[in-house]
């Protein structure tokens, strides 16, 4: 039992692993626009920073910072 919970731990690790790597990656098809990198991970990362109603402010910032186009999610 304590080797298939280690075989499926270590799956998902794998994979998850290689999830992210791909999405920082220059090989991702939105990897050429800028933005915070943890919103190219996830989009929950973009959920909790919006999630006190002041969506129009935090994306006008990240404009201000990166310019006219900005990568925020996934």
């Amino acid at each position: 039992m304590k080797a298939i919970c280690l075989g499926i731990a270590t799956f998902y690790a794998t994979v998850l692993t290689s999830i992210a790597l791909y999405r920082i990656s220059p090989f991702h098809p939105l990897g050429h626009y800028p933005g915070p990198l943890l919103a190219r991970l996830t989009k929950l990362w973009h959920v909790s920073k919006i999630w006190g109603g002041k969506q129009h402010l935090y994306l006008r910032s990240l404009h201000d910072k990166y310019g006219d186009i900005v990568r925020i999610g996934e």
